[in-house]
């Protein structure tokens, strides 16, 4: 585990830069500090930015950074019982995780061409991502508008 100081030292030596397709003042963002607990970064400024965030990482020098997947209107709101309903989701993107446990399928791993990535493996990971983006638009058709795109 890094010390704390040399945590808020990188992140002072370094430009924090987020895609913009990710939009982060419409993000809830939590920061993990050394001890394990979690900071709700929102709940002192709640339309967060690239130089913010990096101010909050030096700050607390945080183990981990998250941050929501979901686009909100109110990211401060996010967490509270008597506040959450007023947060109000307004996008964001479906992320189907596969976990190479997941794949119990026994088979001997051929690595093949440059990537050397096994291609039994990659294509039961990419059925099982198709498989979960397709129980998420079933669970979703009739409760809002959907549009589904996997990479």
């Amino acid at each position: 585990m890094l010390e704390p100081w040399r945590i808020s030292r990188f992140y002072s030596n370094s430009s924090l830069e987020v895609p913009k397709m990710w939009n982060l003042s419409r993000k809830h963002v939590r920061i993990q500090i050394s001890n394990g607990r979690f900071i709700k970064v929102n709940k002192f400024r709640n339309r967060l930015n690239e130089r913010e965030l990096r101010d909050c990482c030096i700050k607390f020098s945080p183990s981990h950074v998250y941050f929501s997947v979901l686009n909100w209107l109110f990211p401060e709101r996010v967490g509270k019982k008597y506040k959450g309903n007023y947060a109000v989701p307004l996008n964001g993107e479906c992320v189907v995780d596969v976990d190479s446990y997941v794949v119990n399928k026994p088979h001997r791993h051929y690595r093949l061409g440059l990537s050397r990535i096994c291609y039994e493996c990659m294509h039961a990971y990419i059925s099982l991502k198709y498989s979960g983006c397709h129980l998420v638009f079933l669970s979703l058709q009739d409760k809002s508008v959907f549009s589904l795109r996997c990479r």
